[in-house]
Protein backbone atom coordinates (compact mmCIF):
# COMPACT_ATOMS: atom_id res chain seq x y z
CA UNK A 1 0.00 0.00 0.00
CA UNK A 2 2.12 2.81 -1.16
CA UNK A 3 -0.13 5.59 1.59
CA UNK A 4 0.76 3.26 4.52
CA UNK A 5 4.87 3.44 3.19
CA UNK A 6 4.90 7.02 2.91
CA UNK A 7 3.63 7.25 6.09
CA UNK A 8 5.86 4.94 7.42
CA UNK A 9 8.83 6.89 5.43
CA UNK A 10 7.42 10.18 7.00
CA UNK A 11 7.33 8.40 10.49
CA UNK A 12 11.29 7.09 9.68
CA UNK A 13 11.98 10.52 8.98
CA UNK A 14 10.27 11.96 12.20
CA UNK A 15 12.02 9.38 14.53
CA UNK A 16 15.64 9.45 12.48
CA UNK A 17 15.33 13.71 13.77
CA UNK A 18 14.28 12.77 17.22
CA UNK A 19 17.43 10.46 17.65
CA UNK A 20 19.72 13.27 16.39
CA UNK A 21 18.06 15.21 18.90
CA UNK A 22 18.62 12.72 21.54
CA UNK A 23 22.16 12.17 20.70
CA UNK A 24 24.00 14.96 23.06
CA UNK A 25 21.50 14.43 26.19
CA UNK A 26 20.77 10.53 26.25
CA UNK A 27 22.45 7.42 25.34
CA UNK A 28 19.94 4.83 26.49
CA UNK A 29 16.65 7.35 24.62
CA UNK A 30 19.00 7.47 21.50
CA UNK A 31 19.36 3.35 21.55
CA UNK A 32 15.54 2.83 21.93
CA UNK A 33 14.98 5.68 19.05
CA UNK A 34 17.52 3.78 16.78
CA UNK A 35 15.84 0.36 17.47
CA UNK A 36 12.14 2.37 17.00
CA UNK A 37 13.86 3.85 13.37
CA UNK A 38 15.13 0.08 12.42
CA UNK A 39 11.51 -0.99 12.76
CA UNK A 40 9.93 1.66 10.69
CA UNK A 41 12.70 1.91 7.71
CA UNK A 42 13.49 -1.89 7.04
CA UNK A 43 9.87 -2.60 5.18
CA UNK A 44 10.37 0.57 3.22
CA UNK A 45 13.79 -0.43 2.00
CA UNK A 46 14.34 -1.31 -1.64
CA UNK A 47 16.80 -3.38 -1.97
CA UNK A 48 18.32 -2.39 -5.71
CA UNK A 49 18.25 1.23 -4.31
CA UNK A 50 20.10 0.07 -1.15
CA UNK A 51 22.34 -1.98 -3.12
CA UNK A 52 23.56 1.16 -5.41
CA UNK A 53 23.81 2.77 -1.91
CA UNK A 54 26.38 0.24 -0.99
CA UNK A 55 29.16 1.19 -4.23
CA UNK A 56 29.82 4.05 -1.75
CA UNK A 57 33.35 4.34 -0.04
CA UNK A 58 31.44 5.57 3.29
CA UNK A 59 29.19 3.12 2.95
CA UNK A 60 30.78 0.18 2.27
CA UNK A 61 33.58 1.20 4.49
CA UNK A 62 31.58 0.60 7.84
CA UNK A 63 30.26 -2.89 6.90
CA UNK A 64 33.66 -4.17 5.79
CA UNK A 65 34.80 -3.28 9.29
CA UNK A 66 31.62 -5.36 10.65
CA UNK A 67 32.86 -8.05 8.47
CA UNK A 68 36.52 -8.02 9.56
CA UNK A 69 35.32 -7.66 13.23
CA UNK A 70 33.77 -11.20 12.46
CA UNK A 71 36.51 -12.40 11.09
CA UNK A 72 38.30 -11.48 13.64
CA UNK A 73 36.31 -13.23 17.17
CA UNK A 74 36.99 -16.36 15.02
CA UNK A 75 40.37 -17.39 16.57
CA UNK A 76 39.43 -15.26 19.58
CA UNK A 77 40.46 -17.55 22.84
CA UNK A 78 36.96 -17.06 24.66
CA UNK A 79 33.48 -18.66 24.84
CA UNK A 80 30.89 -17.70 21.77
CA UNK A 81 28.85 -15.30 24.43
CA UNK A 82 32.16 -13.18 25.13
CA UNK A 83 33.25 -13.08 21.20
CA UNK A 84 29.52 -12.16 20.31
CA UNK A 85 29.90 -9.50 23.28
CA UNK A 86 33.02 -7.87 21.37
CA UNK A 87 31.33 -7.48 18.49
CA UNK A 88 28.49 -5.82 19.43
CA UNK A 89 29.29 -2.27 19.87
CA UNK A 90 30.46 -2.94 16.05
CA UNK A 91 27.16 -4.52 15.03
CA UNK A 92 26.01 -0.24 15.35
CA UNK A 93 27.93 0.32 11.73
CA UNK A 94 24.95 -1.05 10.31
CA UNK A 95 23.12 2.01 10.70
CA UNK A 96 24.98 3.86 8.67
CA UNK A 97 24.36 2.22 5.27
CA UNK A 98 20.87 2.53 6.59
CA UNK A 99 21.28 6.56 6.44
CA UNK A 100 22.77 6.84 3.71
CA UNK A 101 20.59 5.01 2.00
CA UNK A 102 17.33 6.94 3.84
CA UNK A 103 18.41 10.25 3.22
CA UNK A 104 19.57 9.66 -0.52
CA UNK A 105 15.72 8.25 -1.13
CA UNK A 106 13.93 11.71 0.39
CA UNK A 107 15.29 15.34 0.96
CA UNK A 108 14.91 15.14 5.09
CA UNK A 109 18.83 14.85 5.60
CA UNK A 110 18.51 18.36 6.46
CA UNK A 111 16.24 18.35 8.66
CA UNK A 112 17.88 15.84 10.39
CA UNK A 113 21.60 18.21 10.67
CA UNK A 114 19.17 20.91 11.77
CA UNK A 115 17.69 18.68 15.00
CA UNK A 116 20.92 17.83 16.00
CA UNK A 117 22.29 21.55 15.80
CA UNK A 118 19.17 23.22 17.79
CA UNK A 119 19.61 19.82 20.70
CA UNK A 120 23.17 20.88 20.58
CA UNK A 121 22.68 24.26 20.53
CA UNK A 122 20.09 23.92 23.42
CA UNK A 123 22.86 21.65 25.56
CA UNK A 124 25.38 24.71 24.98
CA UNK A 125 23.21 26.94 26.17
CA UNK A 126 22.56 24.73 29.56
CA UNK A 127 26.29 24.25 30.23
CA UNK A 128 26.93 27.91 29.97
CA UNK A 129 23.82 28.80 32.71
CA UNK A 130 25.77 25.57 34.97
CA UNK A 131 29.15 27.51 34.55
CA UNK A 132 27.94 30.57 35.32
CA UNK A 133 25.62 29.20 37.96
CA UNK A 134 27.27 26.57 39.88
CA UNK A 135 24.69 25.77 42.74
CA UNK A 136 21.99 25.65 39.46
CA UNK A 137 24.15 22.00 38.48
CA UNK A 138 22.48 18.72 39.54
CA UNK A 139 25.50 16.74 39.07
CA UNK A 140 28.44 16.22 41.45
CA UNK A 141 28.77 20.49 42.19
CA UNK A 142 32.20 21.24 41.50
CA UNK A 143 33.39 18.18 39.94
CA UNK A 144 31.37 18.70 36.04
CA UNK A 145 32.04 21.85 35.35
CA UNK A 146 29.68 23.44 32.93
CA UNK A 147 28.44 19.81 32.02
CA UNK A 148 25.12 19.11 32.50
CA UNK A 149 24.97 16.03 30.56
CA UNK A 150 26.67 12.42 29.79
CA UNK A 151 30.75 13.80 29.85
CA UNK A 152 33.00 16.28 28.44
CA UNK A 153 34.21 14.10 25.78
CA UNK A 154 30.83 13.70 23.95
CA UNK A 155 29.33 17.59 24.74
CA UNK A 156 32.46 18.84 23.10
CA UNK A 157 32.30 16.38 20.01
CA UNK A 158 28.44 17.13 19.90
CA UNK A 159 29.58 21.14 19.76
CA UNK A 160 32.30 20.02 17.58
CA UNK A 161 29.98 18.47 15.00
CA UNK A 162 27.97 21.32 14.73
CA UNK A 163 30.49 23.39 13.20
CA UNK A 164 30.44 21.77 9.71
CA UNK A 165 30.06 23.01 6.65
CA UNK A 166 26.22 22.56 5.47
CA UNK A 167 27.61 21.65 2.17
CA UNK A 168 30.31 18.87 3.03
CA UNK A 169 27.27 17.14 5.09
CA UNK A 170 25.38 17.22 2.35
CA UNK A 171 24.13 13.22 2.45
Amino acid sequence: NPVARARLERFADCVAAATAMSLPWSTSLTSILIGIWILCLLPTVDLDSLRQTLKSAAVFLPVALLAFVLLGILWADVTIRERLAGAGPYVKLLTIPLLFWQFSQRDSGEKLLWAFLASSTLLLVLSWLIAAFPAINWREPGRSYGIPMKDYISQSGGFTLCFLDRKSTRL
